[in-house]
């Protein structure tokens, strides 16, 4: 589910100069990584602290400062859900077979 967030200004700086063009100087050690890969890696950083999914980013009409994005489930939370799930399927299973068994003759 979408959720509203505000960054903080130097949350927003960082952004900004993350999608700066990075001067290529010619070393050994290689190519540097593009304003994209670099922006990709901010929004990272920011999900992760933040608790949002970083590829679920979508601009808000507020302001530069806001945007939406899914909230981030933690992995145990995804164990929880999941596990709730399968005994719920399990209750559902073990009265289907208790249906059956007092239908038959």
């Amino acid at each position: 589910m979408k959720k509203e967030y505000e960054m903080t200004e130097a949350d927003f700086e960082q952004i900004k100069e993350a999608c700066k063009p990075v001067l290529m100087i010619a070393l050994q050690c290689g190519t540097p990584s593009s304003p994209q890969e670099n922006a990709n890696r901010a929004w990272k950083v920011l999900g992760e602290r933040m608790g949002f999914d970083d590829m679920t980013v979508e601009p808000s009409s507020k302001g530069a400062r806001f945007f939406t994005a899914d909230e981030m489930v933690r992995a145990a939370d995804r164990r929880i859900n999941q596990n709730e799930t399968d005994l719920h399927n399990e209750r559902e299973n073990d009265e289907d077979r208790k249906d059956c068994k007092s239908k038959s003759p």
